[in-house]
């Protein structure tokens, strides 16, 4: 059940600190994690509705309570703003941890059409 959808009219916009284990400057070349675009593609995916249970993880099954299963996109094409900082992050660059990176994303939700299901996002 996504929260974002077409049938409301609602659109987001996503504000995405990105913090990696990367030197400065490396920000946009590949290594073994990939690189900034195939990062971003997968964050984007990871918050839209599954197409069908191939997109989910191997073995990953939704559990009793999450029933019906949230997310925030119907579609990723409902993004309609992308800002994007990086920033380098020092706790677990040790080992395997090298790869992984620590996002903070703030959501901005907005109504392109006013309708009574959507009054309370216009008036903020």
């Amino acid at each position: 059940m996504p929260l974002v959808t077409k049938k409301f009219w609602l659109v987001c916009e996503l504000d995405i600190l990105f913090l990696r284990t990367e030197l400065p400057g490396s920000l946009f070349t590949t290594n073994h994690a990939g690189d900034l675009d195939n990062r971003l593609k997968v964050l984007f995916d990871a918050l839209r509705v599954p197409n069908d249970d191939s997109e989910l993880p191997a073995g990953v099954q939704p559990e009793r309570d999450e029933d019906p299963l949230f997310c925030l996109l119907e579609d990723d094409k409902l993004i309609t703003t992308v800002r994007l900082e990086s920033e380098r992050l020092y706790a677990g660059t040790i080992g395997h941890q090298q790869n992984r990176v620590r996002l903070v994303v703030k959501v901005t939700v907005k109504a392109q059409q006013l309708a009574w299901s959507t009054i309370d996002i216009a008036n903020g």
